[in-house]
């Protein structure tokens, strides 16, 4: 893995985005994200802290940050997605 090289397409995703979703459906990057994570981005886990605090912190406590949400699963399907409206507007 080539991490310079992510780190920067991740720095080139959030010059036009504030909130880019990266689903991990094999979990490969999980070991070395915190590294390919640019400065100034914050990362959130739903399988960590679920998909309504990961909505919350994004549009209400902190509606202005750069946002990275990480997940080692695949996308979940629209009905069971909490942060589909936030996929729409959003870099996937």
């Amino acid at each position: 893995m080539d991490i310079q090289k992510i780190k920067n397409k991740l720095e080139e995703l959030f010059d036009i985005n504030r909130v880019i979703f990266w689903n991990d459906a094999e979990g490969e990057c999980e070991v070395e994200l915190q590294e390919c994570i640019p400065e100034g981005i914050h990362v959130l886990r739903p399988d960590t802290i679920g998909q309504l605090k990961t909505k919350v912190m994004i549009e209400i406590e902190n509606p202005s940050d750069k946002f990275l949400i990480y997940a080692p699963f695949l996308q979940p399907e629209s009905k069971d997605d909490w942060l589909l409206d936030v996929r729409l507007y959003s870099h996937q």
